[in-house]
């Protein structure tokens, strides 16, 4: 056999394979694309709706005011689970007291 008749041969052949997968593979995108989920989020031409962590939605408003904090629903709650306390408190002291004591009388019954 000279070159010319080998590589018509296994150009024929690999047509034919590629004949026989396209069916197959033309199914396998229809089944994918009934079983993707829908997106959710962003992606999906939702925005996100940034909410403050509860009692710091005053800080939260301060913290708008300073050009260097990018987000401050972020650093929010970044700070509440750092164990801080809101500086500018939407809810009264009385009631943040109370949730400090709470929490120190739980944590010695651990």
């Amino acid at each position: 056999m000279d070159k010319t008749t080998v590589v018509t041969s296994v150009v024929a052949r690999f047509k034919r394979a590629v004949e026989q997968c396209a069916p197959a593979q033309q199914e396998q995108e229809q089944q994918a694309a009934v079983t993707r989920p829908t997106p959710v989020g962003p992606q999906a031409g939702m925005e996100q709706q940034a909410v403050s962590p509860p009692g710091w939605e005053k800080t939260v408003e301060h913290m708008k005011d300073h050009k260097e904090i990018d987000n401050p629903f972020a650093l929010a709650w970044y700070m509440k689970n750092k164990g801080a306390e809101p500086h500018h408190a939407s809810t009264p002291k009385f009631l943040l007291a109370a949730n400090a004591a709470f929490k120190r009388h739980t944590a010695k019954r651990k």
